[in-house]
């Protein structure tokens, strides 16, 4: 099929859906999106010294912003995982693989030591100002997640028409959670504007809820797919 085509199957999954779905994703995203308000809020104060606990800063590992993305991401890939489960379709566990190695990856620093190695085996870097291990981290983003998206694009191209329309969604959602990842990072080292940092944890945890709402939303319509 045509991404014309894929593009407008992943439209009409949403206008089609049975209204109790849309109903779903739309509580879903009034629970998610204030909190992630509020923790970019909390955010602003904690670097202008009104906050004095790290935890409340988006860029500190271990924080409330990244134990909520966590959560988010662990909900969304045991949702893909039931379905996988009651509808034996392959579709469903290579997306909730897919979430678990992001989760997976930001919780041990996978991409950060994969650069640091990248630096320490005295490889160059081809960005001005940026180093070699902020390269090495662009480029083990770059491999890993055209790995992911052209997984789940193979995969919902061969999957039922019901399911198709998550791997699209969640893929496109989970390019822009990378590119928050790897292209704002790179440009907070190159740039030196602390802006960068803040939008690129920010975005992350952005996107995290897109995913959640959006998986909320798929989950809801379960009853309604052909046997």
């Amino acid at each position: 099929m045509s991404l014309r085509t894929d593009i407008g199957d992943m439209a009409a999954s949403i206008f089609n859906a049975p209204p109790h779905a849309r109903k779903a994703g739309l509580f879903a995203l009034a629970v998610f999106l204030p909190v992630w308000l509020g923790l970019s809020i909390a955010h602003l104060f904690a670097t202008r010294g009104y906050i004095a606990s790290p935890q409340w800063m988006m860029s500190t590992d271990g924080g409330y912003a990244e134990l909520f993305q966590y959560a988010l991401m662990i909900l969304s890939a045991s949702a893909f995982f039931f379905l996988f489960i009651t509808r034996r379709e392959l579709l469903f566990l290579l997306i909730a693989c897919g979430l678990i190695y992001l989760f997976t990856d930001d919780a041990m620093m996978l991409h950060e030591n994969a650069g640091a190695a990248y630096g320490a085996a005295g490889l160059s870097s081809f960005l001005p100002k940026v180093s070699a291990a902020q390269f090495g981290e662009f480029v083990y983003l770059f491999v890993v997640g055209a790995a992911i998206l052209v997984t789940l694009y193979v995969a919902a191209q061969n999957a039922a028409a019901y399911a198709r329309p998550a791997g699209f969604f969640v893929g496109v959602l989970i390019l822009c959670l990378g590119l928050c990842s790897a292209v704002l990072d790179g440009l907070k080292e190159a740039v030196e504007i602390s802006p960068f940092g803040y939008l690129e944890d920010s975005g992350e945890v952005f996107f995290a809820v897109l995913i959640a709402a959006y998986t909320v939303f798929f989950v809801a319509q379960r009853k309604s797919f052909p046997n």
